[in-house]
Formats: C-alpha cells, structure tokens, sequence
C-alpha cells in the first residue's frame, strides 16, 4: 500500500473459508510484511448470493484485527484453528461467494487505507447433507 509519494508498507491478507453443513465459515490472518505499525480498522467476511442484477448478502460477519507491526507482526481471528461463522443458514440450490476485505491506518498517516476485496471461491447444492460445494466459474 502506499500514496501519491509512493509505497509505505506491505502486508498479507489471507483468507480460509470452510464449510460445516449448511454453513459457510472464515478464519482471518493478517501479516506485516514492512512499514509502519498497522491500525486495522473493521474487516468483513461477506457471504453473497449470486442474483441478476447487484448480487445479495446472505450474511455479513465483521471481525477486527490486533495491531501489527515489527514486535508483533500476526494477527489471526478468530484464531489460529477456530472459524467464524456466517451469521446466515445458506440454502437448497442457491450460488453463493464472498467477498473479504477491510481497513487499516499506518502509524503516522492519517489517510484510512483499504485492503483489496478477495474472493475464496464460489459455491452451491447447499442441502443439510453432505452440505455446500465449490465449483468453477464462470456460473454454470
């Protein structure tokens, strides 16, 4: 990331998304590669539904990061092996994705910057059983 002056720093933003049943879940990992110390701002796992027109949500899961730097340069949520759960059941036959993204200051700028939005995957056939599957895009 950086500004008109050029580049301030860089980090990792790593995505996990899991399935359990009718469940999408995410766990978050946040990286200082260098620069100055990160203040991150809200993140957000969003779980999408492919419509025509403007996709849906079909659940939005907030998440906060620990400041990162050089003396403690990770940051995982909710942590190293546990998930958060969309905050929605997904359903039957629907095509769902997601889109993860967030915020953060640098330490001495007073400029917010925003950390690109990533996708997992896209998924559908979410019944009870065997749950959710990913597929390949284009939609099908």
């Amino acid at each position: 990331y950086g500004n008109a002056a050029g580049v301030i720093g860089a980090f990792d933003f790593i995505v996990r998304q899991a399935f359990e049943g009718t469940r999408p879940r995410w766990r978050n990992t946040l990286i200082w590669d260098y620069g100055p110390q990160m203040q991150p701002q809200e993140f957000t796992n969003n779980c999408r539904t492919n419509v025509t027109g403007p996709d849906g949500y079909c659940g939005q899961n907030p998440f906060y990061f620990a400041y990162v730097s050089s003396g403690s340069w990770r940051s995982d949520k909710p942590s190293t092996t546990g998930y958060y759960y969309n905050s929605q059941l997904t359903a039957g036959s629907g095509k769902y994705r997601d889109d993860n993204y967030g915020s953060f200051f640098a330490s001495g700028y007073s400029q917010l910057f925003y950390a690109p939005t990533i996708h997992t995957g896209r998924w559908n056939q979410c019944t009870v059983s065997p749950g959710c599957r990913y597929y390949q895009v284009p939609w099908a």
